[in-house]
């Protein structure tokens, strides 16, 4: 695929195979396939070494990824490692390193992030049922 001009390119490698992707697009990798944005682009082995390279929605695959860049929600059966932030819940069969998650986030393994915040609406809703509060207040309300 080739990117309109201006739109940036994300590279998806697999097991050091690599194709090119335009924009920040929902990707699946399961069954031996990459799916874009809907679309099926490639065929693949088995992912057992998965690196993205760019910004993406969403994520869902088979095994561990590497994202270099931010992403929003991951599903994924392995690990998964993420230089940037997500703006997502991140639902991984192994351990999770990243730097902000901005959801919840349930590991098989051992979770490395910098700030881990849940959802705007579950904070709204505590501010709906409680009223103005300070932030110490609201922090205690959400843990419980």
């Amino acid at each position: 695929n080739r990117a309109f001009k201006g739109e940036k390119m994300n590279r998806i490698t697999i097991n050091g195979k690599t194709i090119e992707c335009s924009g920040s697009n929902s990707v699946v990798i399961r069954n031996g396939q990459i799916i874009v944005d809907g679309e099926t682009i490639e065929k693949c082995s088995h992912n057992q070494n998965v690196i993205i390279e760019g910004n993406v929605n969403s994520l869902d695959c088979d095994g561990s990824v590497e994202v270099r860049g931010n992403t929003g929600s991951i599903d994924c059966g392995g690990s998964c490692n993420v230089t940037g932030n997500v703006e997502g819940n991140v639902d991984a069969g192994g351990s999770v390193n990243c730097k902000n998650v901005c959801g919840n986030i349930d590991a098989g393994g051992s979770v490395h992030c910098k700030n881990i915040t849940s959802s705007w609406s579950d904070i709204l809703d505590i501010c709906r049922k409680k009223g103005p509060m300070s932030k110490e207040d609201l922090y205690r309300e959400y843990k419980e």
